[in-house]
């Protein structure tokens, strides 16, 4: 997490962002998803603000901190009137989406043989495991015979890991969360300034969307593409840092049209099964524009 955090470049912490028709907060010490969402009492999370306040016009403004929640846009914006999202983070404090639940806990861990330790409360088949900031390799083996840095989940037992010891001594996270952000049939929206990481599937994932701005992220550690604008058209994707995800960085699929790719930096992105994962990913999508 740290290499993560000293690449994010965001606004600097105390500087008052620009009023919008209607500003509201995300984060701190004195939350609360009841609101009202003033920087004295802002909400806790993302989700709960999204859900009270989704109009044109408005803007969330998102205090540093990790925030373990898929972010989906109940609502669009309009021309002139986006709906925002903005991290107010700096690069040693980000606003850090994180797709993966935290198991850094000797408590929730049980030895079973060896090196295996077992993780009973994770109830669902987790994509990525990650110990100290590394992905460990899925496996089909059976739970004893679990070869070091890799894991296995089993229906009804839980999540067998093989790290080398009690994983919850060490950053253990498992992955949870499909997106960092999900967008299906949105427009007028603008995402601003966020570290997403460890999403299950993509950091940002964008479906039939119009007009959407993703600015200025740092994405990392997706199970499969860091961006993705699946059947859109004028999206533009800006400035973004996009690295270490499961497969493309960044791509335009399924019709995607009349996008702009702008002085993103897209790198060492690999799907492990096969050599098939590149920075930026077009595919069946015309009259698009990239450029620096």
């Amino acid at each position: 997490m740290a290499a993560i955090v000293s690449l994010i470049a965001g606004a600097a912490i105390g500087l008052t962002p620009p009023a919008s028709a209607a500003d509201y907060y995300v984060g701190g010490g004195s939350c609360s998803d009841a609101g009202p969402g003033t920087l004295t009492t802002p909400y806790c999370t993302i989700t709960a603000a999204l859900a009270a306040h989704h109009g044109a016009g408005t803007t969330l403004n998102v205090l540093p901190g990790v925030y373990r929640e898929q972010v989906t846009l109940p609502a669009s914006g309009a021309a002139g009137s986006p709906l925002t999202l903005r991290a107010l983070g700096a690069p040693d404090q980000p606003v850090v989406i994180d797709g993966a639940d935290d198991f850094s806990d000797p408590a929730r861990w049980v030895e079973q043989s060896g090196d295996v330790w077992l993780a009973a409360t994770v109830t669902w088949s987790p994509v990525q495991v990650f110990v100290d900031g590394v992905r460990l390799t899925r496996s089909g083996a059976a739970p004893a015979d679990l070869a070091p840095g890799s894991f296995v989940y089993v229906a009804g037992t839980g999540l067998y890991v093989n790290a080398g010891g009690n994983p919850g001594l060490r950053q253990a996270a498992v992955g949870h969360r499909a997106y960092g952000f999900y967008l299906a049939g949105r427009s007028w929206v603008t995402l601003d300034g966020f570290t997403i990481t460890r999403n299950e599937d993509r950091g940002v994932e964008l479906t039939g969307s119009s007009n959407v701005e993703v600015l200025h992220n740092v994405i990392s550690l997706a199970g499969r593409y860091g961006i993705q604008a699946s059947g859109c058209s004028a999206i533009g994707i800006r400035a973004n840092l996009v690295f270490v995800n499961g497969d493309h960085g960044i791509a335009l699929t399924a019709g995607s049209t009349g996008c702009t790719l702008e002085d993103n930096e897209s790198f060492r992105n690999v799907f492990a099964a096969q050599r098939q994962a590149n920075g930026i990913y077009l595919y069946n999508a015309p009259g698009n524009l990239i450029q620096r």
